[in-house]
């Protein structure tokens, strides 16, 4: 995969990929919180300076775009189930 093709994947909705996924959150003005992790939170701003929906853990230390939430997302999902 072209690096260009990467990125444009890698900055799409996380917002959609949660419903896709049927991951459950609840929604606070432009951020989102998940249903069995409170302490991830999604902002779904999109800005001049923020160009795609990010997420931070915040206890983990860890945010970033759609294929950074779906790699850390699925390893702490594999650890519980």
């Amino acid at each position: 995969m072209d690096r260009d093709l990467f990125e444009r994947l890698s900055n799409q909705s996380i917002q959609k990929y949660l419903d896709l996924k049927g991951i459950g959150y609840t929604r606070n003005g432009n951020y989102l919180k998940l249903m069995d992790h409170d302490s991830l939170v999604i902002d779904t701003r999109i800005t001049d300076q923020k160009k795609c929906e990010t997420f931070f853990w915040n206890s983990k230390g860890i945010g970033g775009n759609l294929y950074q939430f779906m790699k850390e997302y699925l390893v702490w999902s594999q650890q519980i189930y």
